[in-house]
């Protein structure tokens, strides 16, 4: 059996929990391919043109809604923390002419934040009309919660802003200490991070989830090799 990862560093942690190390290849993730192609990077600069967005900072938030956590868990509440974070990044717009917000909620809950009025560097993205490939490649930093929008940017070679005080981060993962991004402790800090980031001293991202547009033909030669060495049982 093969299992096809992302990175070097989730195949060492497979192995470290038993999976045969022999069995495990990274491949990275061909739903991110997207990432890599003329036709979405040519998107992306025709998303800046339309907006006289050239000379601005892009930054994109790629939020999604969380549940309330119960107040006898160490949880913290997270419900309204999306709009939270669209409201810090919207005055840091205001306070910077040098930057632009793309806000991008997840497409299964998007219609549950109704759009605010239109701003000349604020752009609101229904997800059922832009593919998130082209908004990401024309973005110069990603805000996420735990989103796998953060994942996809780093493997763009995006930095990325995460969250720290969202319950998904709290109780499942958290992508800075993945290796994918630089954290923010809580919405308010925010404004300083997305500064460090965009001069160039955020953390650095694990090197290893940058990829080539190339996943989908390498999990191909796995499966290939796979079945060319099916009768031996393997």
């Amino acid at each position: 059996a093969w299992t096809c990862v992302i990175s070097e560093g989730v195949r060492q942690r497979l192995i470290a929990r038993g999976f045969a190390a022999d069995g495990v290849a990274v491949t990275g993730n061909p739903a991110f391919d997207g990432l890599f192609s003329a036709d979405n990077q040519t998107r992306a600069q025709a998303f800046l043109a339309e907006r006289g967005w050239q000379d601005l900072k892009p930054v994109l938030f790629a939020g999604h809604w969380e549940p309330q956590a119960h107040p006898a868990t160490p949880v913290p509440v997270g419900q309204a923390l999306p709009r939270e974070i669209e409201a810090v990044l919207r005055k840091a717009v205001h306070a910077r002419e040098d930057l632009a917000l793309v806000v991008r909620y997840h497409p299964s809950d998007w219609t549950r934040y109704p759009r605010l009025p239109d701003e000349a560097r604020i752009h609101f993205s229904e997800p059922p009309k832009e593919p998130i490939h082209p908004l990401i490649l024309a973005s110069q930093v990603v805000v996420v919660q735990t989103s796998t929008v953060g994942l996809e940017s780093a493997v763009g070679g995006k930095p990325v802003i995460s969250v720290e005080n969202s319950p998904a981060a709290h109780v499942w993962f958290s992508l800075a200490q993945q290796g994918v991004s630089t954290p923010a402790a809580t919405p308010d800090q925010l404004p300083s991070v997305l500064d460090a980031v965009l001069s160039g001293h955020g953390s650095p991202t694990d090197p290893s989830f940058r990829s080539d547009g190339q996943a989908a033909r390498r999990v191909a030669a796995v499966v290939l090799n796979a079945l060319s060495c099916s009768p031996c049982g393997t």
